[in-house]
């Protein structure tokens, strides 16, 4: 599989910084005369049609393997947390659920920590009924 990523990606290992692969299982892979199964490449991005290689199956054949495009993903747009803040500031309940929303997200710490820091401010501020 290196030699696959080599034809479409060139020698220079450094290249292939933030380029995606799919790798499928394939239980036909055979080490000898035993079937041990292994990886095969089947997707990469970074190539505009599919790209067959020649690869060694045995000891003196050869076998063409075809691996397709990767096509590109869409930037996951990031969540104004702050912005959804704004409108819901002074009810603890529903900062709390933000701040629960934003942590499971992923959201950066200075994120969490302007979202605590306004729960902090609506539990002090908020009358109970």
């Amino acid at each position: 599989m290196r030699r696959v990523l080599v034809a479409a990606w060139g020698p220079e290992a450094s290249n292939y910084v933030g380029r995606r692969v799919t790798l499928v299982r394939n239980p036909d892979i055979m080490f000898g005369r035993e079937k041990v199964g292994g990886i095969e490449v089947s997707h990469l991005s970074h190539i505009d049609k599919p790209l067959t290689v020649a690869l060694t199956a045995t000891r003196g054949k050869r076998k063409n393997f075809t691996v397709h495009p990767l096509p590109d993903v869409a930037p996951v747009q990031q969540r104004d947390w702050l912005a959804d803040l704004a409108p819901i500031a002074g009810n603890p309940v529903a900062i709390r659920e933000l701040g629960r929303t934003a942590q499971a997200a992923g959201a950066d710490g200075a994120t969490i920590a302007a979202i605590r820091a306004a729960l902090t401010e609506a539990e002090t501020n908020h009358e109970p009924q």
